[in-house]
């Protein structure tokens, strides 16, 4: 059962090894990113910092997809995380059948063409924002939120016009 999604340009550190993990008891976290699933030295990094107990799956956006969507990751004793950097990585977990109810956007960092939406820590070009607002449309609350127990969820609806 998935239990939390969440985007973060940092996938797996230490904020949400310390903080989000604990605070909706993950048992297995999905990183949905087709270059650090590339990666070996990144795969070996997010496989090595998880706490125990916790396994990590690094693969791409569409084998994400994939392993989401499978039984293995249906049961009672489930608790899924899925991390990914953008909001694209989510409109294609959609498209291609995952299932969500919220959506989390904590790190998405300031560059080029972004805008500030929530300062420190949500930055995001228009297309970014209309991606974010296609999930919303999809019936997922998608709300920022970079620290669970220090930010209130700010609703996309109220920060993005």
């Amino acid at each position: 059962m998935i239990i939390f999604a969440r985007i973060d340009e940092r996938l797996l550190h230490g904020q949400v090894v310390m903080k989000w993990i604990g605070e909706v008891n993950a048992k297995q976290i999905v990183i949905a990113d087709d270059a650090a699933a590339a990666n070996p030295v990144l795969v070996n990094l997010f496989t090595s910092i998880s706490p125990s107990g916790v396994k990590v799956y690094v693969h791409t956006v569409k084998d994400a997809a994939e392993l989401l969507c499978s039984d293995e990751l249906k049961g009672p004793d489930t608790r899924v995380m899925i991390l990914a950097k953008t909001p694209l990585a989510f409109v294609q977990l959609l498209d291609l059948g995952v299932e969500l109810k919220e959506l989390n956007v904590g790190n998405m960092g300031g560059g080029s063409g972004r805008k500030k939406i929530v300062r420190g820590y949500f930055y995001a070009t228009d297309e970014e924002i209309a991606q974010l607002k296609s999930i919303d449309a999809r019936g997922v609350y998608v709300y920022g939120q970079n620290i669970c127990d220090m930010d209130s969820k700010k609703p996309l609806k109220k920060l993005v016009k």
